[in-house]
């Protein structure tokens, strides 16, 4: 499983593509592609193909009749797109999809574990400054490690 972690900041050239930090690209080898879509916070999330092939089983247990959900999938799809990293590890991401993020210029890079997330920088610091706001009562939401779960990571 890939594991990203960390924040960068670069800023897109100006055909819209992304530099991918070194050791996110490191995590991508062996994947043949990427999938680039709308974030549940106003970012884009960029899935290894594994893992996006993973939602895609998930959502599709997803109906017309579940309603709000069904919009969420709906939105997810429409704005998903599979990309490639070029020989440079660069990701063009096309303008109608940072249009969806209010992303114009300089943005943030984020490790979020199995995914990528790429902000608008101004948006994410905003975003970042709230959630350390909330750090403790966020860390309160997180379940308990289980037993065998602690005993696995010794």
């Amino acid at each position: 499983m890939n594991e990203f972690t960390g924040r960068y900041f670069h800023a897109l050239d100006p055909k819209g593509r992304l530099k991918f930090p070194s050791s996110f690209r490191e995590g991508l080898k062996q994947e043949h592609s990427v999938y680039l879509s709308y974030g549940v916070s106003q970012c884009l999330t960029v899935y290894p193909a594994s893992v996006w092939r993973a939602q895609v089983e998930r959502l599709k247990t997803i109906t017309e009749t579940d309603g709000e959900a069904f919009d969420y999938r709906r939105t997810k799809f429409a704005s998903a797109q599979e990309c490639e990293l070029d020989s440079q590890g660069r990701l063009l991401i096309p303008a109608h999809i940072r249009s969806l993020a209010g992303i114009s210029r300089d943005v943030a890079v984020i490790g979020n574990l199995d995914v990528v997330e790429v902000w608008d920088k101004a948006r994410w610091e905003e975003y970042f400054k709230q959630s350390l706001e909330q750090h403790y009562e966020n860390a309160r939401k997180v379940p308990p490690l289980k037993a065998s779960q602690q005993q696995e990571g010794k």
